[in-house]
């Protein structure tokens, strides 16, 4: 189905203004994506220049706006009561009784399966009889 608002020669001014529009877009964000590939790889190279300056940073051994920890501020190590290595008799367990054996009811014997049926035999079928040779007719 043609849709009339897509003709060429009838100038609407809207459709094919649009359509002039999103192919001009398409064109400049071709043209953008190589420029961002541009930058990016201009910022990795910077990025590298700043990571190299930053490893040749060192800072002063004694900066003089931290201070330098005194004696004083040093807290002692208090003593703290060790436990016996061995356990008093009201820490170690008492041996638990035997363990109670559970048991359970038996499952019902399965039935027995069902005897299998006789094998029914009939009698042979009679044999065909002959065929009937006619009339005898004498030579």
């Amino acid at each position: 189905m043609i849709n009339e608002d897509d003709d060429d020669d009838e100038d609407d001014g809207d459709d094919d203004d649009d359509d002039d529009d999103d192919d001009d877009d398409d064109d400049d964000d071709d043209d953008d994506d190589d420029d961002d590939d541009d930058d990016d790889d201009d910022d990795d190279a910077g990025q590298d220049d700043s990571r190299a300056a930053r490893s040749s940073y060192r800072p002063s051994p004694n900066p003089s706006h931290i201070p330098s920890p005194s004696p004083s501020h040093i807290p002692s190590p208090s003593p703290s009561p060790i436990p016996s290595p061995s356990p008093s008799p009201s820490h170690i367990p008492s041996p638990s009784p035997s363990p109670v054996l559970v048991t359970f009811p038996a499952p019902a014997p399965a039935p027995a399966p069902a005897p299998a049926p006789a094998l029914v035999t009939f009698p042979a079928p009679a044999p065909a009889p002959a065929p009937d040779p006619g009339p005898a007719t004498l030579v």
